[in-house]
């Protein structure tokens, strides 16, 4: 759904939707599937823009950082920020932004587009991290084994990067005490 601003009067105009968000829309590798949104707030005109808030309600899966194996994921955060005309954006690459210039976003057309809205609020809410359990210990790096299902290591590798060499060293050495 979009909103056409332009039409806005100076009452607020309030949405609430459904929006299945697509793996490919989010182009996050942490995601595993679609993602069930329901968006609901308003948008209201302000001095040289538009203001939006609202509350976003996410549900969908996401990959654990260490095994990869699919984790329930969901997500209930408020949003709101200020929407101006491109017009307005800074040119100034090196621009030092205030506090109070850090939640407003640049339009080149004058229309709120929900499933944009829906999308970026998802980006924003995804953990970067996710895991399926505080102690999954992961894939073993050489032969890709899942060590937290109890798989045997068939490398039998300790692969170590050679750049911690010297520490390891330092460690198995029984002259240091």
């Amino acid at each position: 759904m979009v909103i056409d601003l332009t039409e806005l009067e100076q009452e607020p105009r309030t949405f609430g939707e459904t929006i299945e968000v697509s793996a490919a829309d989010l182009a996050d590798p942490v995601v595993a599937g679609s993602v069930a949104v329901r968006l609901e707030g308003s948008v209201r005109r302000v001095d040289g823009g538009f203001h939006v808030e609202g509350r976003i309600e996410a549900r969908g899966a996401v990959r654990c950082a260490r095994c990869t194996a699919q984790v329930p994921w969901e997500a209930a955060e408020r949003f709101g920020y200020e929407l101006r005309p491109a017009s307005e954006a800074p040119l100034d690459e090196e621009l030092e932004l205030e506090d109070d210039e850090l939640e407003v976003a640049f339009l080149a057309d004058p229309v709120l587009d929900l499933g944009e809205l829906a999308v970026q609020q998802v980006l924003l809410a995804l953990p970067m991290k996710p895991l399926c359990d505080e102690r999954c210990a992961g894939l073993c790096a050489g032969c890709g084994a899942d060590l937290t299902a109890g798989e045997r290591c068939t490398c039998g590798a300790k692969a170590i990067d050679p750049r911690w060499a010297p520490l390891l060293a330092l460690k198995n050495d029984p002259d240091r005490s």
